[in-house]
């Protein structure tokens, strides 16, 4: 919403205040499902093993890609940077944009050019 505010402060204005009211009607939902009267006094059956050790692999898996990232992450790289579009704008608030100039996914930046050249 950053980028956005620039081109339309009050379209920006407009978005945060549904996401607060988002979050407020999601919060008394939540509050009225955890914290309301019981309905049934039926016995809730817990887990199963075999539920368990399904929820437990999920959870590894979960912790796993939370503490270590980067092998998923590089096994989408190929696969990705075949799919970006090459001549993409970004940012329409970037400064150079709004001087006429337009960056793609292609241009790099003199400093970056300048490092790679260098023995």
């Amino acid at each position: 919403m950053l980028g956005s505010f620039p081109a339309s402060p009050s379209l920006v204005v407009v978005a945060v205040a549904g996401i607060v009211l988002g979050l407020v009607v999601m919060l008394e939902l939540v509050q009225q499902i955890l914290k309301g009267p019981a309905y049934s006094q039926a016995r809730v059956i817990d887990l199963r093993p075999r539920e368990l050790i399904v929820l437990g692999a999920l959870a590894f898996l979960v912790l796993v890609l939370g503490l270590f990232p980067q092998p998923a992450l590089k096994s989408t790289r190929l696969p990705l940077g075949q799919l970006v579009i090459r001549d993409v704008t970004f940012n329409p608030a970037d400064p150079e944009i709004l001087r006429g100039r337009t960056r793609t996914a292609t241009t790099r930046t003199t400093a970056s050019a300048k490092q790679e050249s260098r023995p």
